[in-house]
């Protein structure tokens, strides 16, 4: 298990972020860059005391990552990083849905959506209308 630097997992109670959403990007840095597949993960108790937050906010945090598929739970044996995903059939998917696709906006938007799509191996599908067409675009 790597050795925690409070450095590596900031928390700033000023910014305009829940704690545990801050706290939730915080590790899965930490996750994708620390820690190897299958590697036995920090407990609550622990990370509440280095950084200096409420064990309910590593919770939180911590119950977003097992849903992401970052981590998982074992009952009696700690939190385990997941970098592979294990007995999951096929890919998750976001539907995104605009009325009208015509702004520089709308495609920073998405490109950005998409991005993170692409980090986490999911695909997006963009339905829109283009000078009067339905539309399907799949990235």
């Amino acid at each position: 298990m790597s050795s925690l630097a409070a450095k590596e997992v900031l928390v700033d109670r000023k910014a305009p972020l829940h704690l545990y959403a801050q706290l939730q990007h915080g590790l899965r840095n930490l996750i994708q860059t620390s820690f190897e597949d299958g590697e036995r993960f920090y407990n609550e108790v622990f990370l509440s005391e280095r950084l200096g937050v409420s064990v309910y906010t590593v919770r939180r945090a911590m119950a977003h990552l097992v849903t992401e598929g970052l981590v998982e739970r074992r009952v009696a044996k700690g939190t385990f990083v997941r970098k592979r995903r294990r007995g999951r059939q096929g890919t998750l998917a976001l539907g995104v849905f605009l009325a009208v696709l015509d702004s520089s906006f709308d495609g920073t938007v998405l490109h950005h959506i998409s991005a993170l799509c692409g980090e986490r191996g999911h695909r997006m599908h963009v339905y829109y209308i283009h000078k009067g067409v339905k539309t399907c675009s799949t990235r």
